[in-house]
């Protein structure tokens, strides 16, 4: 596996650095030998750190020789890609987050950005061997984009679903939550594609009793500048960083209703592995209607969906807080994580999807 170079370990319990590493362990697990290469993928546009990440790239490539290369992002790949093929080897790009061009005044926008950085990620994955979408939203724009149906992959992130569907411990106690107040429980980053500025709108619509948790990844800064750049009321906020991932199955639990308000973004629209964690606490779930949630979640009677606006959020997660979705979700929201989310089912179908690549006789590399 190739990636742009992930903080130590345990300094991040969510995104891709977490991905990367739990899906490293997974495809170990079901038999795989699998490396790490991370490259320092930084400030590329320097000629003397692109020869030397380049450099670095051959010598531990051409050591090693692996039978396939997984690579996380399309930048780490436009950096192997040559490596790749000089050396005749099968490349897997996984995409975490795929760039169109963002609407101006969307959460987030990066218009610029966005169009220079479709314009570089699309050539890369189309000389790949194939492609993993973490979407079906993604897999579709790829399609679009002239790569054919069968060099992609649908995969969402995995996870280990019993640590959080069989979790006996006790729910986390919330600091400054009073007795009967109802928990609206967020878990992850502070990135604009999260929607925390739409949760902390929805939450001055909200009646008296809930009160809106912030269990936040370390590098999402302060937990008290949080609650005050987003605008959440103090008075009903409480915002953490957990000490790392082994607590969140209980702050998970603790949760009267897990809320993700994710915006209406054109770009990025992936599924997080943080959605499956959700469904596998068996805890009720208020999501807004984008990408990949509303066929993901639409069947479930334990997810209640609202379109991506203050209003109709803040009654979702009103819904969600009530008896009848509560028990649905024990079941059909636990099934689903299972269904999707499991680490070993996925994992053994990349295993699979690596034995097909090394073993595809004589054709030109990134050829379909």
């Amino acid at each position: 596996m190739v990636t742009a170079r992930l903080p130590l370990d345990g300094t991040n319990v969510t995104g891709t650095p977490a991905h990367v590493r739990k899906t490293l362990r997974a495809v170990e697990a079901c038999g795989a030998k699998a490396t790490l290469l991370e490259l320092d993928v930084d400030r590329l546009h320097r000629p003397v750190r692109l020869a030397t990440t380049l450099v670095r790239a051959w010598q531990a490539l051409r050591a090693c020789r692996p039978d396939v290369l997984h690579v996380h992002g399309h930048v780490a790949a436009a950096v192997v890609l040559p490596v790749a093929r000089a050396l005749g080897l099968p490349l897997l790009v996984e995409v975490h987050g795929l760039y169109v061009a963002s609407r101006r005044g969307s959460p987030g926008t990066r218009p610029l950005l966005s169009r220079a950085a479709s314009l570089a990620e699309l050539p890369v994955l189309r000389r790949a061997d194939h492609v993993i979408a973490q979407a079906l939203a993604m897999r579709d724009r790829l399609a679009a984009a002239g790569i054919a149906p069968e060099r992609l992959m649908v995969l969402y992130p995995g996870l280990r679903t019993a640590e959080f569907s069989d979790y006996a411990g006790s729910p986390a106690e919330v600091p400054g939550a009073a007795p009967g107040e109802r928990i609206a429980l967020y878990l992850g980053s502070t990135h604009a594609y999260q929607g925390l500025d739409l949760l902390a709108a929805a939450q001055r619509l909200l009646p008296d009793g809930f009160r809106v948790v912030l269990v936040l990844s370390s590098d999402a800064g302060p937990p008290a500048d949080v609650v005050a750049r987003f605008g959440f009321d103090p008075a009903r906020t409480t915002a953490i960083h957990p000490t790392g991932p082994g607590e969140l199955p209980a702050w998970c639990r603790r949760a009267d209703v897990l809320v993700h308000a994710r915006p209406d973004v054109p770009d990025n629209i992936n599924v997080q592995s943080k959605l499956g964690l959700y469904l596998a606490s068996g805890r009720p779930v208020a999501a807004t209607r984008v990408g990949d949630y509303e066929a993901l979640l639409g069947d479930s009677r334990g997810c209640v969906l609202a379109a991506p606006e203050p209003a109709p959020f803040a009654a979702a997660v009103v819904a969600a807080a009530t008896a009848e979705v509560a028990a649905a979700a024990a079941h059909q929201n636990t099934a689903l994580a299972r269904r999707h989310f499991e680490a070993e089912t996925n994992a053994r179908r990349l295993v699979e999807l690596y034995r097909v690549l090394a073993g595809r006789p004589g054709r030109p590399r990134g050829q379909p």
